[in-house]
């Protein structure tokens, strides 16, 4: 077992004095270990997917935006299948052999 490089015990993040976002995290980062921190990019990138959204609405309508948000959804679940079949060999997400129905 390597050395650790890093080690946090017993995190606590509050937002706004109000939320409680983390609450007894610890970590250790042994050498020669990759880590990455995600919560900053996924936050911006849901910024930005809200901001689209509204101008998309704002833009189509209520019932165009319904419709491309639902294609989108269904892309994006497409891809991510994909993903899941080539990294992790998981066939079907969901599976009824009485219905016939595989996903």
């Amino acid at each position: 077992m390597a050395a650790p490089v890093l080690t946090v015990n017993n995190i606590e993040v509050i937002y706004n004095d109000v939320i409680l976002v983390l609450k007894g995290l610890s970590l250790q980062v042994e050498e020669g270990a990759v880590v990455a921190l995600l919560g900053a990019a996924l936050g911006w990138l849901a910024i930005q997917f809200g901001r689209f959204n509204d101008q998309l609405f704002e833009q189509l309508g209520p019932i165009k935006h319904a419709i491309v948000i639902g294609l989108l959804l269904c892309m994006m679940g497409v891809l991510g299948k994909i993903v899941l079949r080539l990294l992790f060999g998981i066939k079907y997400l969901i599976s009824l052999p009485a219905f016939s129905l595989n996903i």
